[in-house]
This record gives structure tokens, sequence and C-alpha cells, in this order.
């Protein structure tokens, strides 16, 4: 943990401990105390978008850092390039914490003036009735704000023990206190409905009760049917923020009820080990190591647990919890049904026989059929080979890349035979005709059911030249694009042009780690290649398409574009 923040730490205790005590200067001199420990090293302002250089611990403005040309850091000079800097989650916090406090008090303030004037205006008009000269009870800054305290007890027994949780940051969403919309849990909990309703942050009453560290009502949740692996705005889960508090106790409830360990944060990628490490909170760290956590897996940036450990003993802790026995949670626990359990079924590439089959079957079981593909899909049904390999369509993409069941059209038979569901696992489609036997269908699922990344996470494309049948059309491939979480640029990429180094979540480890930006064409090139030109690829057209009946990202070079 850097200097800085143990400083700013300190100072936010000290005013905790002392502010019902305190006359109203007196928390003004210490907030402002507060104030000059948050300051920039290099602007000399208050922080704002605070980045941690990991390589050294100094923390700065992300403006004063990007406009450090120079590859070092602004303050020691150590030499760092883009991704040895991460967004300070701590410091966002204290910041959110201190305009809060400030806020907090000036209203304080404010409202003791009116109180003490209205007050001075009734003791005169009293004076004009009454002989009595008996002193008025003045009311001071000090006992108001000891009535308006937003220092909530809670008891001792039912908060998680750690001696860090004072420490701990908030999203970029907004300040990591208690959210008002659940203020009153045991209000909300009792009806069903409010389970898993979520705040202007998207968190659930799951999600703010871990916050708060509050066991009690951690397992009572849970005992009601809460979703353990729901995530909030910015892709946080419960387990997220009890490892980022190090509440070893919590964290282990959650697991032991079906918590994923590996699922990366939408911004950066950050999975619960990488936030307990960053934190340097070893004994939560162990915890899920010992759960499956992936000691191998990136960050944006590409840090890795091992690399976020502070010495080789961490390191060696990490490592011995990791057993081969151990398999990370990787299905999402069964919850009792909603309206989003409904069949929703798109056909693919079926005759009029089978079409008439699928509407036998989705009337006994309830379903929708469709006939474009939305978002509420879950089954894509599709004539296969006897390998239990399909024709390639625009459909079966998109089923694919948003990690739907794409099912053999056996499956429909089964479920007519045995007049009710039966299990899809069994005849899931094994890949495409022109990429048989990939699994690519069941990555797919996989992927979304573990709340990993879409495929195509922090790649940048640009479609060169024109596109004609057998590909795609252009609108069709920016959609797919799109669904795959990739971004589409208006302009050709230039290396000089890239400012941005993230590792795309799916090339982690691979030849493609490094490379951002991929210009893809039908037939004409550009007329700059960019092979091994640093973050630039270029590629056939046919690259994507691979890349998505297979669910992996390939090397252009090793796709086959004549199929």
């Amino acid at each position: 943990m850097n200097i800085l923040l143990n400083i700013a730490l300190q100072m936010i205790l000290r005013i905790i401990s002392q502010v019902l005590a305190m006359s109203s200067s007196e928390i003004w001199d210490a907030i402002k105390s507060l104030e000059d420990a948050l300051k920039c090293n290099v602007c000399n302002y208050l922080l704002k978008d605070p980045l941690l250089i990991v390589k050294c611990g100094h923390t700065t403005c992300k403006l004063c850092f990007t406009k450090h040309t120079d590859m070092t850091c602004p303050v020691c000079k150590v030499p760092v390039n883009s991704r040895d800097s991460l967004e300070d989650k701590q410091l966002v916090e204290l910041l959110a914490q201190l305009k809060c406090l400030q806020n907090l008090l000036s209203s304080i303030n404010s409202e003791a003036k009116v109180s003490e004037n209205s007050l001075e205006t009734s003791i005169k008009g009293n004076k004009k009735n009454e002989p009595s000269t008996s002193t008025p009870k003045i009311i001071s800054v000090e006992s108001q704000s000891k009535e308006k305290s937003f220092i909530q007890e809670t008891p001792e027994s039912q908060l998680a023990k750690t001696p860090v949780a004072s420490s701990k940051r908030t999203r970029k969403s907004g300040g990591r206190k208690s959210s008002n919309s659940f203020s009153s849990l045991n209000t909300t909990i009792c009806s069903p409905a409010n389970i898993n309703k979520k705040n202007h942050k998207g968190e659930t009453p799951l999600q703010v009760a871990v916050i708060k560290g509050d066991i009690a009502r951690v397992k009572e949740l849970l005992k009601i049917g809460a979703f353990v692996n729901t995530q909030d705005n910015n892709g946080w889960t419960p387990l997220h923020e009890a490892s980022n508090r190090g509440f070893v106790d919590i964290a282990t409830i959650l697991l032991d009820h079906g918590a994923l360990v590996n699922v990366p944060s939408l911004k950066d990628n950050v999975t619960p080990l990488h936030d307990a490490l960053l934190n340097n909170l070893m004994d939560v760290s162990v915890l899920l190591a010992s759960r499956g956590a992936d000691l191998h897996a990136k960050t944006s940036f590409g840090y890795t647990a091992l690399g976020l450990c502070k010495s080789e003993e961490d390191k060696n802790k990490l490592i011995e919890a990791c057993s081969p026995f151990i398999q990370a949670n990787t299905i999402i626990p069964d919850s009792k049904p909603t309206k989003n359990d409904k069949l929703v079924i798109l056909c693919s590439n079926l005759d009029e026989k089978q079409k008439e089959k699928l509407q036998k079957c989705a009337q006994m079981l309830k379903a929708d059929i469709v006939d474009e593909f939305k978002s509420e899909v879950t089954h894509v049904i599709t004539s296969c080979d006897n390998m239990g390999n399909c024709t390639r369509t625009m459909k079966i993409l998109l089923g694919i890349l948003t990690g739907k069941w794409v099912m053999n059209f056996q499956w429909i038979e089964v479920c007519l035979e045995y007049k009710q569901k039966v299990d899809e696992e069994v005849f899931e489609v094994q890949g495409t005709r022109n990429q048989p036997n990939t699994q690519g269908p069941k990555r797919g699922r996989k992927n979304y059911e573990q709340k990993c990344p879409p495929l195509f996470d922090g790649l940048f494309f640009y479609l060169h030249g024109t596109f004609a049948a057998p590909t795609p059309t252009r609108e069709d491939l920016s959609n797919l694009i799109h669904l795959g979480g990739g971004k589409l640029l208006s302009r050709e990429p230039k290396q000089d042009t890239i400012d941005s180094y993230m590792i795309p979540y799916h090339a982690a480890g691979s030849p493609l780690e490094d490379t951002s930006h991929i210009i893809l064409y039908q037939e004409k090139p550009p007329r700059e290649r960019h092979i091994d030109s640093g973050h630039i690829c270029t590629s056939q057209v046919m690259w994507l398409i691979t890349c998505i009946s297979e669910f992996k990202i390939l090397q252009p070079q090793q796709t086959n574009v004549n199929k």
C-alpha cells in the first residue's frame, strides 16, 4: 500500500474518532490536512482520476501522468510505460468520501446557523410578552453534529473481522458509501421481488451487505435466493467486494454458495485475486488460490497475480495454495425459476418438416419461436451432419458469439419423444462444417456462463475496402464486432497514433497478446500491410469469421481464408 494512502487513512481515522468532540473550526482544520495529503505531487492540486504507478508506488493525476512524455515516473523518474499505471481505486474512494464529508459538514453548519437565527427571533418575540429574563438554551454546532452523525454503528458480531475495512475503495461509479436505496434491508429482503433489485450503481442488497461486512445479512440473503454472481455497473461481483476488503469469512461463504472465482471486471479485467493482491491482502488471496483462482490470468495492462505479489514469499504462498485437484467454480448455481428462464428459440437451416416438429416442441415446452436474432434468444436450433457439425450461418455465428445454446435438431426430436425438456449438453453442436469439431459453441457458452469478457474485448477493428458475398456485408461485420465486444474504427490506425496498449482478454498469453488494432479486408489489402508492426495487424476478413466459429483469437496466418 503506498505511503500517500497510509497517511490519508490515518487522517480519516483521526477525523472519525474525534469528530463528535471537535468544534466546527477544528473539524475543518482536520479536513484541510486531509486535502493536503491528497494533493498530486506534480500539479499540487487535489488528485483527479488518481493513477497508481505500480513500479514505484507513487500516485499522480491521470492528466499529469499522460502529460509526462519521457516514460518515467513524474515524481521519482523511475522508468515506466503505460502498462505500469493502474487506477488507484482506494484513493478514488477516499476522494469521494472527502467530498461527502465536506458536503455534510457544510450542511450541518448551515442548519446550525438557521436554528440559531430562528431561536434568536423567537427569544426576541417572547421578551415582548414575558417579563422573565431567564437565559435561553442555545443549540451548539457540536450537539447538532452529534444528532446528525452519519456513522452508523453495527453490532460487532455481525461484522467481518478485518484490519483494513476502513481503507477500501469505491469503484468509478461513485463513492463507496452505503447506498440509500438499501439502507434498510430489513424492509426489502422479505419480498422475493426485491432480493436481486439493483440500485443506481447496479448493486444488489447482497453486494451492499458484503461492502458493509455484514455476515449475518449476507447469509440471510443467500439463504432466500440472492444471486451470488451478480455484477454491478462496473462488473464487480460480491466476491470482488469481499476480496477487496479482506473479508475472508464472507469470501468463504460466497465461494461455498457457488461464487465464480475468476470473473474479470468490465474495466481492466481485474479478478477478485488481482483485487486482493493490489491491496496486499494475503489471507483472502490464499483462500482464492485454494479455490481455483487463476494465477496467470492477466489484467488489461498485463499484470498476473504472481506479478502483483510483493515478495517471493507471497508468490510461494499462492503457488502452494493451488492444488491440481481443486477446480474453480465454473457453473452458476441453480436458482428459482424466473421470467428469464422462458425458452426463446431461433432456427437456422431447417427444412419444412423440421420446422413443423419445432413448432410442436415449442408448444409443449411453452417456448417462443422468433425469426430474427435478438438478445432474448436462449437456443439456436440447426440441422447437423453425423459428426454434429452444422452449416455456418449468420445466426449460428451470433449464437456462438453471445453464448447461446447452439443445438443439434436431434434435441427437438428427443424432447418430443420423452414429452419433456431434456438435458442440452449432449446435443450441443460440435462445430461448423468449415471448422469441424472445434467445440466453438461450447466455448462461447461457457465464456458467457462464467461472466468472462466477450471474444473481441480489447480489440479495435478497421474495415478496409468493400465487402461482397460470400463475405458478410459491412453491416453484418460491424454487428459481429459490436456483439463480440470489439470497437469499430472510422479511420485506419497508424502506429504513431496508438496511445493505449491494453492486452485483449482472449489473446492473453498468445502471440497476438500485444496486438490491439486489426485491419480487415476482403480482396485488396491496404498499401501498408502492417506485418509485424507492433500493435497493428492486417488480415483477410475470413479470419474474423473463423475466430467466431472456434471462439478463439487465432493468428491470421493460421486461418484458411479460402474456406
